[in-house]
């Protein structure tokens, strides 16, 4: 079972739980509404949304977990399956993870997807340039393997 199955079926036990106060959903749906969703939304889409912002919280978070550790295939692999769900803001972790393992090609295709993503992450912007001239000095020693 991978990473992201397990991800999967933590996902469907936060879906089931009925965990959440009405203080808490309260302050949930003033958060969302200056967050500019709209405020006549059913309570149940805002159960659905602060469930599926746990789970990419989650996801993160253990992926974090797997860089410090050095599982750097684990993180990769729990970083791509939320980088659409982010609008690809993890790829600068990913570009990071890419750029210590010499996978400088890898490093530039995730900074521009990110950006086609629209992502308005400007450190992420700012890389791209810097990483297109790494790559292309380095291009010798590049052991990318995804692009």
């Amino acid at each position: 079972m991978t990473k992201f199955e397990d991800y999967s079926k933590l996902f469907s036990s936060i879906s089931n739980e009925e965990d959440l106060a009405d203080a808490n959903l309260n302050t949930q749906i003033v958060k969302h509404f200056h967050d500019g969703l709209d405020i006549s939304m059913p309570v149940s889409v805002y159960h659905k949304i602060m469930q599926f912002d746990r789970f990419v919280l989650i996801i993160r978070e253990n992926a974090e977990t797997e860089y410090s550790s050095g599982n750097y295939l684990s993180c990769e692999e729990g970083l791509w399956s939320i980088f659409n769900a982010t609008r690809g803001d993890v790829a600068e972790r990913l570009a990071i993870l890419y750029r210590k393992q010499h996978r400088f090609s890898d490093e530039v295709n995730v900074l521009k997807l990110a950006i086609q993503s629209g992502t308005d992450n400007l450190k992420i912007q700012s890389r791209l340039p810097k990483a297109i001239a790494y790559c292309d000095k380095h291009r010798d020693s590049d052991e990318s393997l995804r692009y």
